[in-house]
């Protein structure tokens, strides 16, 4: 019976984020609403205050529930013990294309919106998704140091570097052209052009 009512609570909550991150790509944070949220999950607001406390817990989870997916996808394509150069090839290849998903795009426009007025909001996605990423790109650089791949160098210095000019770049564009998503070309090119500098600087020649 408990299992029951845990796999029930869960599918409700499940319900919700996902009809929430619908509406936010539709209509945007700031207009969507509690009662579209319910009506299209199906269930009742007090089941939102129940699981989520507030709108604003609602986005908190929404971001738990994009940024999860986006690297589950990640983690399933690439492996830790690829080649650096393969690696972060496909690292960048992945974030570019993942910029270029409407949900994502709109998830953070939402998150940028409510800045001044939930704070909370954005340190809880800076938390679970820039400085995650960073950490863990900060384990591989210096995992790839210790095998003799990369030179000598302040991993956390060097993760914090590659992934900070990703997202200012890709999230600034996605920011500031408020109706379309930007052309992915573009945002391709700046994204090769960085990891070959990476590579430049940080690869270790191989021998012939």
């Amino acid at each position: 019976m408990k299992e029951f009512v845990e796999n029930n609570k869960q599918d409700r909550k499940n319900r919700i984020i996902n009809s929430a991150i619908q509406l936010i790509a539709q209509e945007g944070f700031s207009n969507m609403n509690l009662d579209q949220v319910v009506n299209l999950a199906g269930t009742s607001k007090s089941a939102v205050y129940e699981l989520f406390n507030n709108k604003e817990g609602l986005l908190k989870a929404v971001c738990d529930t994009t940024i999860f997916n986006s690297k589950a996808i990640f983690t399933d394509a690439v492996s830790i013990d690829l080649p650096v150069e393969e690696y972060l090839s496909k690292f960048v290849d992945m974030y570019v294309n993942l910029c270029h998903q409407p949900d994502y795009v709109a998830v953070i426009r939402a998150v940028y919106s409510e800045l001044s007025k939930s704070p909370n909001i954005g340190k809880h996605f800076f938390s679970v998704g820039p400085n995650k990423t960073v950490s863990e790109l900060t384990q591989y650089f210096a995992l790839k140091v210790s095998q003799g791949e990369l030179k000598e160098m302040d991993c956390s210095a060097v993760a914090k570097h590659m992934i900070g000019a990703l997202v200012w770049y890709q999230q600034s564009a996605m920011l500031c052209v408020t109706d379309t998503i930007p052309d992915i070309s573009e945002m391709q090119s700046q994204a090769k052009l960085l990891f070959e500098t990476f590579m430049q600087t940080y690869a270790v020649k191989k021998s012939n």
